[in-house]
């Protein structure tokens, strides 16, 4: 028995909805992926994970702080910076790839983040001191000569975080896309309801939201492959080696969730079809 509620075969109202919730399904994929992606929680750690589980992003990292640091070495400093680069390259290499030092990166990054886009005034400043110590331990056992500067680290000052008046309100931002996100969804969800309601029988209703769920999957897909592609492109055109590793890889982390949303997209799409799939062959099924 039909229930009154749903497939009232209303023609007009039926349109209608179809219309405004495929309106919203357009832009549902590129918000709920940016969502995912930056507006639920802080990438970073994920983002740092990533980078720092590459021995190529690592190696480049060391080269670059080790280029920065002998340039204002002088002395017997500069010798063993100049004598011993590739073997303290490697021994930073290895310190970056610990769990203590990823632990340490996911500490500075979240503060941040809690300051910048959660407005947590305690979370004002970043220690880098165990950083730093890290970096001189594996300095230290190539050269011990440098262990000399341990004494140095704890006159580190931490590093203030400030913002003015004049910054943007990510805080506020957030929050509005947070909102902008779920008022979608809840639109969505209301107008595929309405429409379901005045839909003219199961297999149309089935039919269109397995077409709906489809396109969904599609527009995912679109934007992950096109961010792939935008973050290889722009990692290659960099003259330095860093960028040329560390950009695909963030651009990776970013747009993961767009691959997850094509993958939802489209087990809902095989569920719908399928399910109309057996309704159809049901009533071909000659009777006896």
């Amino acid at each position: 028995m039909t229930n009154p509620i749903f497939l009232t075969a209303k023609r007009g109202p039926a349109i209608t909805f179809a219309a405004l919730s495929t309106v919203i399904l357009i832009f549902l994929p590129i918000v709920s992926g940016v969502y995912l992606s930056v507006g639920k929680s802080n990438p970073a750690p994920k983002i740092a994970n990533a980078l720092l589980a590459k021995s190529e992003f690592r190696d480049a990292a060391a080269n670059k702080l080790i280029e920065n640091i002998s340039k204002d070495s002088e002395g017997i400093e500069a010798l063993l910076f100049e004598a011993k680069a590739k073997e303290i390259r490697a021994a930073l290499s290895d310190a970056m790839g610990t769990k203590a030092f990823e632990d340490e990166v996911v500490v500075i990054t979240q503060k941040a983040y809690n300051f910048y886009i959660d407005g947590d005034a305690q979370s004002g400043s970043i220690d880098i001191r165990p950083i730093a110590s890290m970096a001189l331990k594996a300095f230290s056992k190539v050269a011990p000569l440098l262990s000399l500067a341990e004494g140095q680290i704890k006159d580190i000052a931490p590093i203030a975080l400030t913002s003015s008046k004049s910054d943007i309100d990510l805080k506020q931002i957030k929050t509005g896309f947070t909102g902008l996100v779920f008022v979608l969804w809840i639109g969505f969800i209301l107008f595929s309801a309405l429409y379901w309601r005045f839909a003219s029988n199961l297999h149309n209703a089935l039919k269109f939201s397995g077409i709906q769920s489809s396109v969904f999957a599609v527009i995912s897909i679109l934007i992950f492959l096109i961010g792939s592609a935008a973050g290889g492109s722009i990692g290659g055109n960099s003259a330095d080696q860093l960028p040329q590793i560390a950009i695909p890889i963030v651009a990776q982390v970013l747009i993961s969730p767009f691959l997850t949303l094509a993958i939802l997209g489209l087990i809902t799409t095989v569920v719908l079809v399928g399910y109309l799939y057996t309704l159809v062959k049901k009533q071909l099924k000659p009777s006896n």
